[in-house]
């Protein structure tokens, strides 16, 4: 089991539900309807779910996503 699987499996039922719903819009390609941002002098994105981020890359030409990482916001989240 990944990081990701783990994290995922400790969350509250209610944010677990809210990520998955989001993630499975990002791979969907329903880009319009997610508020995406650019991580400063990064080539990654993210999009804020209440405490939680997700982090992703992009090709915006081939429309080919990988979800990074998925984090618990904190200080240190995208250092």
């Amino acid at each position: 089991m990944n990081d990701l699987e783990k994290l995922l499996e400790r969350m509250p039922t209610k944010d677990r539900r809210r990520v998955l719903a989001i993630m499975t819009g990002l791979m969907e390609g329903k880009l319009a309807t997610l508020r995406i941002e650019k991580l400063k002098n990064s080539s990654f994105y993210r999009i804020r779910t209440g405490r939680y981020r997700i982090i992703f890359s992009l090709n915006r030409h081939t429309k080919f996503i990988k979800i990074e990482d998925l984090r618990l916001r904190n200080e240190a989240t995208y250092k």
